[in-house]
């Protein structure tokens, strides 16, 4: 209902000719996480809520799996923080550096069930942004800079919105400018 909702405000908006507010990129991030949140937690994972007790806390670090540009640590802090203030981010690679398989991104500590149920989440977001960075970055180092204009598409659904966070923010990590791969 709100992804139609959007877009019937956006057609109207159209309709009559006037603009929309613009979205700044922290009110992006936010229903980005609202989306991710409501698909892929839904209204709760059942298996770590009935197996995992609620005290154990632990520790989890992303293992980087292949070469390339990594993307998304900062809205994985997003992530973690918004499902469980208690968990801790340590940050060893930031956002838009070249990593190589076998590298550790980040480290995050606290409450199991927060740790499970907050990586899927993250997962899904970081593997999008760091394709696209890579893909990028790569196709930047083999044609160099391309001069005119170059068509910006979107994923078609709201749930990643990318004017700020995803394709947008994802290539900016990879250090390319958008009118110049």
């Amino acid at each position: 209902v709100q992804i139609f909702g959007f877009a019937l405000d956006l057609f109207v908006s159209l309709q009559e000719n006037t603009t929309l507010p613009m979205e700044t990129k922290e009110q992006l991030i936010d229903r980005l996480l609202d989306l991710a949140f409501a698909e892929d937690i839904g209204d709760g994972d059942h298996t770590t809520l009935s197996t995992i007790p609620a005290t154990a806390t632990g520790r989890q670090h992303l293992l980087v799996k292949e070469d390339g540009i990594i993307a998304g640590v900062e809205i994985a802090g997003k992530v973690f923080n918004r499902l469980d203030p208690a968990l801790k981010m340590e940050v060893l690679i930031a956002d838009g550096t070249p990593v190589r398989k076998g590298d550790v991104a980040f480290v995050v500590e606290g409450p199991v069930r927060s740790l499970l149920i907050a990586e899927r989440t993250m997962l899904n977001i970081m593997q999008r942004m760091s394709g696209i960075a890579t893909t990028t970055a790569r196709y930047q180092k083999c044609h160099g800079t391309i001069p005119g204009r170059t068509r910006r598409s979107r994923l078609q659904s709201a749930r990643y919105p990318q004017d700020n966070t995803g394709h947008e923010n994802a290539r900016e990590r990879s250090g390319t400018h958008r009118r110049r791969l």
